[in-house]
């Protein structure tokens, strides 16, 4: 008389079940695994198997992708994200006017990634003036900046790759050295 596992309800021969048995056993066994079993594998993403052995998990070691082999076609069943911070400093010495450089900086996003604006952090030695951070000559975000530190507003927006960020001073008060810093958020 055949058993099963408890775990998957596997088929098992037992006692003295004869050789004809034991193969109806291990088909038993066979079916029952291609009903709720599934092959996990893992290589990197360029080493993953031919498409065609639909049940087939794969990891792909170097993305963290999780794929399903429908037999005919990969499925993704995750798409891994992570989102990182990104702070471009600017720190400007001197007698500030409103025709001092700030020379900016900019985005550089490889395929597939996404970048967003998210504030900017800034503090005066001395003195007040207003800070214009700008994406390509567009003022997008507007602080007033003093001896303390603060964040801006979060304009939340989406920066596209060759976009050009740069920051400008504007009504100054005894102003002299300004430091100020653009955070972006990177979705790789």
């Amino acid at each position: 008389m055949p058993a099963s596992t408890a775990r998957g309800a596997f088929p098992y021969p037992v006692g003295a079940d004869n050789s004809k048995q034991i193969r109806v056993q291990l088909q038993a066994l066979a079916d029952r695994a291609a009903v709720v079993g599934g092959l996990f594998v893992q290589s990197t993403a360029a080493l993953r198997p031919a498409v065609g052995a639909a049940g087939t998990f794969h990891y792909a070691t170097d993305t963290g992708a999780i794929t399903y082999d429908t037999g005919s076609a990969w499925v993704a069943v995750n798409t891994p994200t992570k989102t990182v911070r990104r702070g471009h400093a600017f720190t400007i010495s001197g007698t500030l006017d409103t025709t001092t450089e700030v020379p900016g900086f900019f985005v550089s996003l490889p395929a597939g990634q996404t970048s967003k604006l998210r504030l900017a952090r800034h503090q005066l030695a001395v003195g007040t003036a207003t800070v214009l951070v700008k994406v390509n000559g567009t003022t997008q975000i507007t602080v007033s900046a003093t001896t303390s530190a603060a964040n801006s507003s979060d304009p939340n927006l989406t920066l596209a790759d060759g976009d050009y960020v740069t920051i400008s001073v504007t009504a100054i008060s005894a102003a002299t050295v300004l430091r100020c810093t653009v955070f972006e958020d990177v979705t790789v």
